[in-house]
């Protein structure tokens, strides 16, 4: 899953050149390297020592995770239009706190792990640690859910009930037809963004209560797979839906506005100062004609 997320991401960047793709392009590839690292090398003489594969590793982690968390954070701005701002900075203060929970760890990692009890000091804080990554999630995948919602009544108006074509804000002409795909994608986001969490909820829970049946953390590695596969999924239909958005269209307009802008300004100022050198050569032509004309007059008087 995280390598077919990754080669959606790869198609979608080289269409869009989106930042939101090529970040989940880069997280999609730490999760698999982890994954290849993990439960192929784990096991297997490497020229590389254990102390620097588990460091590698712990590295990759912390890009995957807190990559992950903060296109949470950004993908639901971009959504949602920002949304309630008091949600949205309660998101932002728990992704902090989250980002730095996991570069405490990760350090922790990197650095003791090699020591024999540093496990006693890792694997209670590593538990805790999952604890806050599934609150933050699943508190993320309610704003989701609303940020759908949002861009849904934003995208499709109360007068697209009679399925009559409609000129939105934005000037995208919205048909029957429209409505229809606009309404499929927003409610297959949303029940998306609602299984992933689910997912990861009982895998984070079958991990914490009963580890002995996922002694190899199998189930949350393909939970994150999952994740990373279903936020591709949603950058995909997004990307679609910005299409029918009024705001999405008004902030492209806004955008490509600019350079034509400053191209005007740059063509009035070379015109005004061609304008400008033309009428300093035609008065200095005009002062020429007249002084060769007094020259004329006065040989004439001699």
């Amino acid at each position: 899953m995280h390598l077919s997320a990754a080669a959606s991401c790869a198609v979608q960047y080289r269409s869009s050149r989106h930042s939101m793709t090529l970040a989940l392009l880069v997280i999609s590839l730490a999760h698999l390297f982890d994954v290849i690292g993990t439960n192929i090398f784990g096991g297997v003489p490497t020229p590389v020592s254990m102390p620097a594969l588990l460091a590698l590793d712990w590295i990759l982690v912390f890009v995957a995770y807190i990559g992950m968390a903060w296109m949470r954070y950004f993908t639901i701005l971009a959504i949602g239009r920002k949304g309630p701002e008091l949600s949205t900075k309660i998101l932002f203060g728990l992704t902090t706190a989250l980002s730095l929970y996991w570069t405490i760890i990760s350090i922790a990692g990197v650095v003791q792990w090699p020591v024999p009890s540093a496990a006693s000091f890792v694997a209670p804080t590593v538990n805790a640690m999952y604890i806050c990554n599934l609150m933050v999630n699943t508190y993320s995948a309610v704003l989701f859910f609303l940020a759908f919602q949002t861009l849904h009544a934003r995208t499709v108006p109360a007068s697209t009930a009679t399925l009559e074509p409609v000129a939105p804000a934005g000037g995208t002409v919205t048909t029957a037809k429209t409505v229809q795909r606009v309404n499929f994608l927003v409610c297959k986001s949303q029940v998306l963004v609602v299984f992933q969490a689910a997912v990861q909820i009982i895998a984070i829970a079958v991990q914490l209560v009963t580890p002995v049946i996922d002694p190899m953390w199998s189930f949350l590695s393909i939970s994150e797979g999952l994740t990373t596969r279903v936020f591709a999924t949603i950058l995909e239909d997004y990307g679609t839906l910005r299409r029918f958005d009024p705001a999405a269209a008004a902030e492209q307009h806004r955008s490509s506005s600019r350079p034509t802008s400053q191209a005007g300004v740059s063509s009035l100022l070379l015109s005004s100062t061609r304008a400008r050198r033309r009428h300093v050569v035609a008065w200095a032509q005009v002062g020429a004609d007249h002084q060769r004309r007094r020259q004329g007059v006065g040989h004439g008087e001699g």
